[in-house]
Order: structure tokens, then sequence, then C-alpha cells
């Protein structure tokens, strides 16, 4: 069970590793509300694989209407950044965002040899677990979204609606009292948690809804959505939406998909062409339970390992409340607030600390060593007979130029889907090459740190991302606390709240915590 202390550690990049057994995997997408300007903008610079993808993303768009996508999210000043704003409000762009942002995470896990047992995607989030899982392509499963993005555009915009999320549970009395006593009806769309629902509704009775929150004391907040998703106001847009993807090829997935329109597993059955348009199609309408669904996962399939793949945190906040007080790991890939370079190595060291793998081996070895001999083939003109695997360091063992050298790395790790830094080495032989495609382990990722940036006006220094795992770590950092703030130790409860129980504010828990970073060398 994950303490108070532990969380808000996490949230400064310093992890602690659990005890527990890993279990089952699954792969989180998120769906609306995770978009932002510049998303992904750092990883598209740096990465190869992220850029691929959103230059893929701006080929299929120009050609379906003309415009790119990263023009519309990406900014270079402020002036810029108010247009972005504005533009990801709009369906097309905010939906088209997401889904390209989702899959060019996943295809950076993949790059780094990771394949979950399960995918699932919240809403929206959906079509991008059915890409990951090879139920349609990249470019078909943007198409998809962009149709329904473009259905949803059908809609007049007075007649759109909107959401509301609220903090109380799906079964309170508060939540019948909300949904009974506006004066237009809300629809329960999401239950989130066992501590949030989230309501739709027509503009009129989603102020009513706010009124009846605020009047009550009851938290809520307001989606940054473009539609009333997941109800009937949405009905006018399923038929149109349905036209246009009913011709795709659906094929039946390569990763088991747990489906937030069906509330189960996906089967086999359901990947007919025409039934499973209308499967889609008919997401906009249909109400789920992602707290049902999670609980679901852990009791009956036993995941207990989820990663968030996309932009934000939004999944991973929720599945540490739905599955508080039980044993399970749960990490994001993006933190908006953070550098996207730096959110990836924050996740290698999660996973680190934690020892989990999700490095699955799914080549045999001859199989592996037939394509690796006939890269180097390619790349050099030898004859197969005489490109043996062996511990001599290949580019010793083969003469090769580090030119030639580079390209037979590159072709490697884009053929086998690993990590090019796995085998960048001059030293390494093709029979370390070979150990590490064939190896279900998991490479170890050390400490990594970020590039410090050279601009005299930065603020963000670089950070070093640092993995603890130590059997007292709560005890010494209770004394920490204790030093600075004259509580006694014994006083100080693990899921005790700095502020809210302890009247410890922002400044205080700022020395704290550089205090904390300095005793532990981060």
């Amino acid at each position: 069970m994950k303490s108070k202390l532990i969380e808000l550690l996490s949230k400064q990049d310093i992890f602690i590793g659990e005890n527990f057994k890993q279990n089952k995997s699954a792969f989180l997408f998120p769906g609306h509300g995770s978009q932002y300007p510049n998303m992904l903008k750092d990883l598209i610079e740096k990465e190869d694989i992220v850029k691929q993808v959103f230059d893929e993303a701006d080929k299929i768009l120009s050609e379906l209407c003309g415009e790119k996508l990263t023009d519309k999210i990406i900014y270079n000043n402020d002036e810029e950044k108010v247009t972005v704003e504005e533009k990801l409000k709009k369906a097309k762009v905010m939906q088209t965002s997401i889904y390209t942002a989702n899959y060019a995470m996943y295809k950076l896990l993949t790059r780094l040899g990771m394949k979950p047992d399960y995918l699932c995607g919240h809403s929206l989030g959906e079509i991008s677990a059915l890409v990951a899982a090879d139920v349609v392509s990249f470019s078909d499963g943007l198409k998809i979204v962009y149709y329904r993005a473009e259905s949803l555009d059908k809609i007049p915009e007075e007649k759109r609606g909107g959401m509301v999320s609220v903090s109380v549970g799906k079964d309170s009395e508060f939540a019948s009292k909300i949904i009974n006593e506006a004066k237009e009806k809300c629809i329960l769309a999401l239950h989130n948690t066992q501590n949030q629902i989230v309501l739709s509704g027509n503009d009129s009775a989603i102020k009513e809804a706010v009124e009846i929150c605020k009047n009550n004391k009851v938290i809520y907040n307001v989606l940054q959505v473009s539609h009333a998703f997941h109800s009937n106001i949405l009905e006018d847009a399923v038929s149109y939406y349905y036209e246009k993807i009913k011709d795709i090829n659906y094929k039946e997935p390569k990763i088991k998909i747990y489906s937030t329109i069906k509330n189960r597993l996906y089967q086999k059955e359901d990947f007919t062409e025409e039934d499973f348009a209308k499967t889609l199609a008919s997401q906009l309408v249909t109400p789920f339970s992602f707290c049902d669904i999670v609980k679901n996962m852990y009791d009956e399939l036993d995941v207990n390992t989820y990663i968030e793949v996309g932009c934000k945190n939004i999944l991973t906040r929720l599945v540490k409340d739905i599955l508080s007080g039980k044993e399970f790991y749960s990490i994001e890939t993006n933190i908006k607030a953070k550098d996207d370079n730096l959110c990836v190595e924050r996740f290698k060291s999660y996973m680190d600390i934690n020892n989990l793998s999700l490095f699955k081996n799914e080549v045999s070895k001859e199989d592996a060593e037939s394509k690796v001999r006939n890269i180097v083939k390619t790349q050099t003109s030898y004859p197969l007979d005489l490109i043996i695997v062996t511990d001599e360091p290949m580019m010793l063992d083969l003469a090769l130029s580090k030119a030639t050298f580079n390209n037979i790395v590159t072709e490697i790790s884009k053929t086998f889907n690993i990590d090019k830094t796995l085998i960048n080495n001059e030293n390494i032989s093709l029979e370390d090459i070979m150990n590490i495609i064939t190896s279900d382990a998991k490479p170890v990722f050390t400490e990594v740190k970020v590039e410090e940036t050279e601009t005299k006006n930065t603020v963000k220094k670089a950070t070093l991302v640092k993995a603890v795992n130590n059997e007292n770590i709560e005890k010494e950092i209770k004394e920490i606390i204790a030093e600075k703030t004259g509580y006694p130790v014994e006083m100080l409860e693990s899921d005790l709240d700095l502020e809210a129980d302890l009247g410890i504010d922002s400044v205080k828990q700022g020395e704290i915590f550089a205090v904390v970073r300095e005793h532990f060398g981060y």
C-alpha cells in the first residue's frame, strides 16, 4: 500500500521500490482532456520514432483536410500559444492530436522492447488501443478519429453540450440529487473512480449541475471537451460516423483489448467489418465505468501493472484512486509540467527500481540469427558463410567501418524493435546482440541525466532521476520532517497530508524536500 509520503516523493522524481510481485501488465491510452499546446514537442525534436509518427499524421491529415496537425498544436511564442489553445478546442484537432500522441508514445515504448499483456483506452483512447493491437493501421486509425470528429461537427454548436466531473460516488445520494434536480436532465456518462463521476448534458444542464455543486460545497470541474460525450445528445452523429468507417478492414487484435464499449475483453467474433464499425460508432453515446474496468482487470485478469501511454497523467491518478489499498504499480510516461525527455527517463527509473519487466521474447534463436546474419550480409556484401555468431567484438571480427557498424546496429534495432542504445557499443559481439534479442530479461535502466539547457534565462536546471530503495526510507523522511517542523516522529503517520493534516505550507514543504534531496544524494 502506497503512503502519502511515497506519493509526495514520486512527484519529486524520487521513487521507492515496492516489494510485491509483478503480475500481468496493461497499457492505458488516455482520451479527451489529455491534449495541451506543444504536446510531446520535446520528444518530437529528440526521438526519430516520435517524429516519424507525427510526420505521418501530418501527411495523412494534409490529404484529408489540407492542414498539418503539428501546425495546430506546436507553438514558438506566446502569441502562437493563444492560437494553438483555441485550435485544440476543436474536435478535429483535439482528437487527432490525442490519438497521434498516444501512438507516438506507444511506438517509443515498443522500441524499448516493451509489450503489455493487455491494452485499454479511455473513451477516444480505445482507438489508440485498436491500432496498437494491429486491428487497424495507424493511417486507418487516424481516419477513424478524423471522421469521429467530423461526425461531431455535424451537430449544431448550440446543441453539443458539455461535461462536468463531480467528486462523489456513483451510488451516493448527491449523485442522484444532481441528476434529478437539474432543470435540464444530466446523464451519468462516466464512472471514473469510487469518488468521481462525470455528467454529460446540454449547456443549461451543465450550468445547473455546477450551481448545485456550488450550493452543496461539492468539488466539481467543467471539462475541456467539445461535446457531451457518452450520452444520447450525440445520437445524431452516430449514423454519419458509421457510414464513414464501415468499409475499413478490422482484424483480430494481436494483443488483448479490454473494451470500454463492451465492458469486457474483445472477442474474435467482434471484428466482422460491419458489426465492428457499429460498435465504434456506438461509443459516442455509450456510458461506461472506468472504475469497474480497472477493478475487473485487477481482480479477474491479474493485472497489477498499469502504464499510461500518452500525454498527462489523468489515468495514472484514476488507477491510484481506484486501487487504493491494494498492491499494484502505476506510472505515467508524460507529465505536462515536465520536460518530455525527462518524463521518459523518470518512467525508466520507476520500472528499474521496481524491477518491472515488459520485455517479451517472441523470436526464436534460429529466426533471430538468420535475420541478423542477413542484415550484416546486406550492409557488407559478405557471403553468409563468413558471417558467424561469435563472442568476439563484431566491429573487429568483421572488419567493419564505423559507418557500416552504425548501419547494421540501426537495422537490427528496427527489425527487432529494440532500443538502439542497448547494442550501439563498438565492443559488442554478434553473440551479445543475439542474447539481447532472444532474452526475456529487461535491460537495466541506469540513472540518466537530462542535458542542461545552455540558455542563460532558463529556470529549469538539469535533473537527475534517481531510484531509491531503502526499507528505512519512511523512518528517515519522518525524522527530517520532525527536525524541520518540531512534530514528534511518532505523530507523523505515513498517510497524513502535509498541508491538510499537519498545516505545513508550500514554503516549508519546499525546505523539507530540499533536505530530502540532499540526504539521499539526489
